[in-house]
């Protein structure tokens, strides 16, 4: 009965110092694992790559630092690191934010006067800003935002329509002294005196006849 026991607590022992072997074995591969020709080989660390794999189980290859221009921002099992993104391209309005490094990407910003239209955390893409004139800015160009400029009131627009009203009015003038002169043309004669008719002429005739009739009057 005692060898059954003691036989019992050697095959405890032993699973438990298999499990804590394996256990302390993995805690060795801080960054994880990646699978490799059937085994698990310790990941680099973020900022290098893998050079060679690992010749046993739970163990580190050969890693080494990425070149310059490249980076790897995360632990990994890859034999090659990714390159730097340039903030130097032609025509994209960019400077450097953040400069590149072995674990981290470079991350650009645009140049002053110049907002981001790609919409990333990194911008890629930037255009220039738009310039308010005597209206003035209402919202300042930056970010991803343009410039916002106050509304422009349209003089020009109220002075058209004066000038339309005026132009009306005129026409309406023009038309009403046409109508009033042709009306007053067609009307009758009134016949009062001085106005050229028969009776200025009776009266005119009676009146030159005076003196002849004195004359007579004197001779008779």
């Amino acid at each position: 009965m005692a060898v059954k026991t003691n036989k019992s607590w050697f095959i405890i022992f032993v699973l438990f110092f298999i499990l804590m072997s394996i256990s302390f074995a993995r805690s060795q591969c801080v960054d994880g694992t990646y699978k490799h020709a059937g085994r698990d080989c310790c990941r680099c660390g973020a900022g290098s790559k893998v050079v060679e794999h690992c010749t046993e189980n739970l163990k580190h290859g050969k890693c080494e630092p990425c070149e310059d221009g490249r980076f790897n921002s995360h632990p990994t099992g890859e034999t090659k690191c990714e390159d730097c993104t340039f903030c130097t391209h032609p025509n994209e309005n960019l400077e450097v934010d953040e400069p590149c490094t072995a674990a981290r990407d470079a991350k650009c910003r645009c140049q002053p006067d110049h907002y981001c239209v790609s919409g990333t955390e990194s911008c890629l893409l930037c255009h220039p800003c738009k310039k308010c004139g005597a209206e003035g800015i209402k919202w300042k160009c930056a970010g991803n935002n343009n410039t916002v400029c106050n509304e422009i009131k349209d003089k020009s627009q109220g002075g058209v329509i004066a000038g339309i009203i005026f132009a009306v009015i005129f026409v309406i003038a023009v038309c009403a002294g046409i109508a009033w002169f042709l009306w007053k043309k067609r009307q009758p004669s009134t016949g009062e005196p001085g106005n050229g008719n028969g009776e200025d002429e009776v009266w005119i005739s009676s009146a030159s006849s005076l003196p002849l009739l004195w004359k007579l009057d004197g001779k008779i």
